[in-house]
């Protein structure tokens, strides 16, 4: 049976946009000038974890027993609509915003972390070489894993949501 289309657009949007996610986090956290929010590990672990297994379940999904009653898809229609780019634009930047937001969290507001201020968070690479700037502040902070883990959770559960979404 030939499934093309759908299964097409449905492998596109759960290979596609869990990783957009991940970029634009990444890319939030180098324009913000922060720790990283997920380190290298964790990317690996979303891209098997949460991106494979979605994937894999979609393979099993039925095929469209009309399809070939259908019409050909013109040549110049394009696999990814506008409307469905824009939805990647607004899920990419509400999640790579939560994605660093829960791992600003974890620096600047939760009780039990370091409750540092956006300057300390935001200049974190000089603190070794301005300890004057970073009186009373550990370093060792910065490559602390309560973050990552914060940052790794909150983006596992959104995609995880958002794959029910699809």
């Amino acid at each position: 049976s030939f499934r093309f289309p759908n299964s097409i657009i449905g492998h596109v949007t759960i290979k596609i946009l869990p990783n957009f996610l991940q970029v634009v986090s990444i890319f939030l956290t180098a324009a913000l000038g922060i720790p990283e929010a997920l380190i290298p590990v964790q990317l690996l672990w979303v891209n098997l974890v949460t991106d494979g297994l979605p994937a894999t379940a979609l393979g099993f999904n039925p095929p469209d027993l009309d399809i070939m009653d259908k019409p050909p898809r013109s040549a110049n229609e394009s696999l990814i609509s506008k409307w469905l780019f824009f939805r990647y634009m607004a899920i990419g930047g509400y999640v790579g915003a939560a994605t660093v937001g829960a791992s600003l969290w974890w620096f600047l507001i939760y009780d039990e972390g370091p409750q540092l201020s956006w300057y300390h968070v935001s200049h974190w690479m000089r603190c070794e070489i301005e300890p004057e700037n970073f009186a009373d502040i550990d370093c060792a902070v910065f490559t602390d894993n309560h973050p990552n883990a914060m940052a790794l959770s909150v983006l596992v559960t959104i995609e995880m949501l958002n794959a029910m979404n699809r």
